[in-house]
């Protein structure tokens, strides 16, 4: 072989693997961008040439020195090197771990520029994943952008206590966390002397009363309800929120019959039972179920079912009961294809989609549409400041 000697022990040198390659744009470039927008899951989204980059940590109208960390088919992501401009809304972090704790991804981005961009979230979704082209109105509820959080989960491993880094599951150690309500943020101290082994849950009621104990509960006040509710419960996080987001979920509603899927803590069950004549309180997990009926009793409602069973075992039982409202407030992954197609076959006047998950949600709001169902409004909350996370109340109506 001219120009080459293969000695006979000795490997063949490989070639060098190609570099992926889309629309002239190389993993390692180096180029400048302005960044146009924020999307969802919080990155900065720039172009260079042609090829659209997506590039964490940029804030709207930054420009940038990037290098192209990936790309895929169709797209590229770049890590910043230099702020060469910072944008109008770029501000200083204000938590030591940003940018290494993967719990917060949008600290460098002023407030009312998170506000805004959640409601292009939603509304992008609904255009692009759902074929919806809505042109009202997305009001964002807003609250304190720091010290919110009532409730968290810990993560904890061979002396370690903290948030996982994002994309990964190694766990960075805090010793601050500002969105944490002070009550909870005051726990991280004694809980790192403890050095647990698992995840730890903490909870905050009202009263100021913080604990990490599973056993224990805390007490919410959440829309004229006392609710009692464990550590490792789901209860909506957001202290300062939750009436907002149960007002505009059951706000307008009324008559006879009401179905709470995914009903959790009964958190809107018993604020719809006010409203309904009857209502069925459906949810998977018995101790979720049990202290829901629970919270029933401790409010003195009597007119709430509980369905401790499976949503879409329940609605495959109950198809064509006709009730006047449908609320669901599925987890992020959304209800699946077969409970959208089970819950349109209930035949319900109106339909309350309560989403932390734009995408799922827009994905869920087509089928509804294909039902026969009319997107009528849509209300987003920023349960999640700090973070990309929106929660969004859509209400739908039979056509």
């Amino acid at each position: 072989m001219e120009g080459a000697t293969l000695h006979r022990n000795e490997p063949p040198v490989p070639k060098p693997l190609p570099t992926p390659r889309t629309g002239g744009v190389r993993r390692g470039d180096v180029a400048e961008v302005t960044i146009e927008k924020l999307v969802f899951g919080g990155d900065g989204l720039a172009r260079t040439g042609a090829q659209v980059v997506f590039v964490p940590f940029a804030a709207p109208g930054d420009v940038l020195r990037i290098r192209v960390t990936e790309v895929g088919r169709g797209f590229a992501r770049g890590a910043i090197v230099e702020i060469v401009q910072p944008g109008p809304s770029r501000r200083d972090p204000r938590c030591r771990h940003f940018g290494v704790c993967g719990g917060c991804t949008l600290q460098h981005v002023g407030y009312a520029a998170q506000v805004e961009a959640k409601a292009e979230f939603v509304r992008e979704s609904l255009r692009r994943l759902g074929g919806i082209d809505w042109s009202g109105a997305i009001p964002v509820r807003t609250g304190a952008e720091y010290g919110y959080r009532a409730r968290a989960e810990l993560q904890a491993r061979r002396g370690h206590l903290g948030w996982f880094r994002a994309g990964t599951h190694e766990i960075v150690d805090v010793t601050e966390c500002p969105v944490l309500v002070p009550e909870a943020e005051a726990l991280l101290a004694g809980l790192r002397e403890e050095r647990p082994r698992h995840a730890v849950h903490i909870a905050v009621g009202d009263d100021g009363v913080a604990t990490a104990d599973p056993r224990a509960t805390v007490h919410r006040r959440v829309a004229g309800l006392d609710f009692e509710v464990a550590p490792d419960a789901f209860f909506q996080g957001n202290r300062v929120l939750a009436d907002a987001l149960v007002e505009d979920a059951t706000a307008g509603a009324s008559g006879a019959c009401a179905i709470d899927l995914y009903a959790g803590a009964g958190l809107f069950s018993l604020a719809l039972a006010r409203r309904f004549t009857r209502v069925v309180s459906v949810e998977g997990r018995r101790a979720a179920s049990a202290q829901a009926a629970a919270n029933a009793q401790r409010n003195g409602i009597a007119n709430v079912e509980f369905a401790q069973q499976p949503v879409e075992e329940w609605l495959a039982a109950h198809t064509g009961s006709r009730p006047d409202l449908v609320l669901l407030d599925p987890p992020r992954a959304g209800a699946d294809a077969r409970a959208t197609r089970l819950i349109a076959a209930l035949g319900a006047s109106a339909i309350t989609y309560v989403s932390c998950d734009p995408a799922t949600l827009a994905r869920d709001l087509r089928a509804f549409g294909a039902a026969g169902y009319r997107l009528e409004s849509v209300v987003a909350l920023d349960m999640f400041p700090q973070t990309h996370h929106v929660e969004t109340v859509a209400k739908l109506r039979h056509a």
